[in-house]
């Protein structure tokens, strides 16, 4: 979330700070990938076409509502192929349940390849949001 915020010069302290909860794939239990949960955040967060804003959060409609969710998917669709997967513990290729398990982590190939997927992502989500202006 951060390299997308720093990207489009947007300062977002509450959004950051929210988005660090993703990591591990929400708090170390490896579930959906913390770049893809981060990224959607982005997109929710920078347009309207994927997420509705607090002024509008009474004033859509069943129908536009499920276009903005039906657009997050195809974005966690896309983020699935790129990466070849979709949940941190298979992507991790290990579990992460304690400091000792994330030091071990973080010395391996994996690990670098964790940062790639963000980097993919980001790339992603600044891509997509450029494509729409």
């Amino acid at each position: 979330m951060r390299a997308v915020l720093h990207a489009l010069g947007v300062q977002e302290e509450a959004a950051f700070t929210a988005s660090f909860a993703m990591a591990g794939g929400l708090g170390l239990t490896q579930e959906t990938c913390g770049a893809i949960t981060g990224g959607a955040m982005c997109l929710s967060m920078l347009s309207e076409k994927y997420g509705r804003s607090w002024d509008n959060f009474n004033k859509w409609g069943m129908e536009q509502i499920i276009d903005s969710l039906l657009k997050i998917g195809k974005f966690a669709e896309k983020c699935t192929e790129m990466m070849g997967g979709n949940k941190c513990i298979d992507l991790a290729g290990m579990e992460l349940k304690n400091a000792a398990d994330v030091e071990k982590y973080v010395a391996t190939p994996n690990f670098e390849g964790c940062c790639v997927n963000c980097a993919k992502v980001a790339k992603l989500v600044v891509e997509t949001l450029l494509d729409e202006a």
